[in-house]
């Protein structure tokens, strides 16, 4: 229809009266005729037997399964199987195409034309195609067999692609995951190391406060300071213990508690330790000139690991 169009186009411009319907379409068929009977005394007078075998080895069957007829079919899914199909289809196209590519380059078809006869090879019958004469049936699979050569790469090209960027985005969801663990056992990593010391300095602050008694004696003293409940003194001060009897628990080691990773950046370590520590205040600001302008942690830190 476009052709159509564009002829009518033609002769409005050139001014000429545009000729009935009838007449452009018969005038149009009439040329595709004569240039598929050029193309196929092309191929009549080039041809090869061994090009000639590989053509008809593609609509020549005994158990009706033509080759043809499955190489019709594209299947775009990304598992394994259909994968694995794909690649053997294609290479059987290769090795037809690796044959015949002396004769298509002696035919030098545009590309929609290569598209047009392949199209209508994937949408004929295996009975139209056998009606065809023999050279028009090559020129229409060679058609074919150069259009599935080339889509056939892009189709591949695509689903290595789409299965590139699905791994990456499968590696990348499962790294935010283990970030957000690790991000979850340093805070409890660091709560626990802070709980303890605070309850260190609680238990400093309890000592203290029973040694200054003055009213008990150092027996009652040491009595009093010790935590554990099961471990006494007696009035000359030897330690008398008195445990009942426990089962063996089966306890985790303190590695569990951080993540199970390979390494740990330096800095990440450094800051840990210093929310619980606290260490970085020992530093002094030495600097005659600008005393309010106090470097930034992580400047402190880099100070530290240099």
């Amino acid at each position: 229809m476009e052709i159509l169009y564009e002829v009518a186009y033609f002769f409005k411009s050139q001014k000429t009266e545009v000729p009935s319907y009838n007449r452009i379409v018969s005038v149009i068929s009439s040329e595709l005729s004569k240039f598929e009977i050029d193309l196929c005394s092309i191929i009549k007078d080039n041809i090869t037997p061994e090009q000639k075998y590989e053509l008809e080895r593609l609509v020549t069957s005994d158990t009706g399964n033509y080759i043809l007829t499955t190489l019709k079919i594209i299947d775009h899914e990304r598992t394994p199987a259909v994968i694995q199909d794909g690649v053997k289809n294609f290479l059987i196209i290769q090795a037809c195409y690796n044959i015949t590519v002396p004769l298509i380059k002696k035919l030098n078809l545009h590309i929609d034309t290569v598209k047009h006869y392949a199209t209508w090879v994937r949408k004929a019958s295996m009975f139209q195609v056998l009606q065809l004469k023999s050279n028009k049936r090559y020129l229409y699979l060679l058609c074919f067999i150069q259009h599935q050569y080339y889509y056939r790469q892009d189709i591949s090209a695509d689903i290595l692609l789409l299965s590139v960027k699905s791994a990456q985005n499968t590696a990348n969801r499962e790294q935010m995951q283990i970030a957000h663990q690790q991000v979850k056992l340093n805070n409890q990593t660091i709560s626990t190391l802070s709980s303890s010391r605070l309850s260190y300095k609680e238990l400093v602050k309890k000592i203290e406060g029973i040694v200054n008694l003055t009213s008990i004696s150092d027996t009652a003293k040491l009595n009093k300071t010790v935590a554990n409940t099961y471990v006494k003194f007696d009035t000359k001060m030897r330690p008398i213990v008195k445990t009942p009897k426990v089962e063996k628990i089966e306890t985790k080691a303190t590695s569990s508690l951080f993540a199970e990773c390979k390494y740990v950046p330096i800095l990440k370590i450094l800051k840990d330790i210093q929310q619980v520590a606290d260490y970085l205040s020992c530093f002094k600001h030495h600097s005659v000139k600008d005393k309010q302008v106090l470097p930034e942690i992580n400047s402190k830190l880099h100070s530290v690991m240099e």
